[in-house]
């Protein structure tokens, strides 16, 4: 069962994951933290950190081979992903948290996961074109979830 976590939790999370320079290590604490939680989507934030399951490899080598620079992210680019995702998350919880007084146990809604995802890859440029104008991630050509989720969305939500 989802326990509750407050806005000042959820502050200090957000805080932990803005705040670092090395990322990997401190992002898949703050998403383990909210999955011993019941948090099950900081389960597969982590896996695509740690890549340490089969949905979370699965979720970088679909970014890499889909790159719209035809070239694998680089290491700083991945981490970009990663600090985008972990802090967009968060943040959505965040909302839920000072919307309902000051806490929540609501995860993520399909509409909210999309958006973070929508604006977290927006702000990963992985490229410049020939007028030097950035090239950027798409939710919906390089979120393996883009595809399944709309699918449930149109049988579900």
């Amino acid at each position: 069962m989802r326990q509750y976590l407050t806005t000042t939790e959820l502050t200090g999370l957000l805080a932990i994951a803005e705040n670092t320079n090395s990322g990997k290590k401190e992002y898949a604490e703050v998403y383990q933290t909210l999955y011993d939680k019941g948090f099950n989507y900081a389960g597969w934030g982590k896996g695509v950190v740690t890549k340490e399951t089969v949905t979370g490899v699965s979720a970088v080598n679909f970014m890499n081979t889909t790159s719209p620079t035809g070239e694998a992210l680089t290491q700083a680019q991945e981490l970009k992903v990663n600090k985008e995702m972990v802090t967009g998350y968060l943040k959505t919880l965040l909302q839920y948290a000072v919307d309902n007084g000051g806490q929540t146990n609501r995860e993520v809604s399909y509409k909210d996961l999309f958006e973070f995802h929508k604006d977290g890859f927006y702000n990963v440029i992985v490229g410049h074109d020939g007028n030097g104008s950035a090239i950027r991630l798409d939710v919906e050509k390089n979120w393996t979830l883009h595809v399944p989720m709309e699918v449930l969305k149109k049988q579900y939500f």
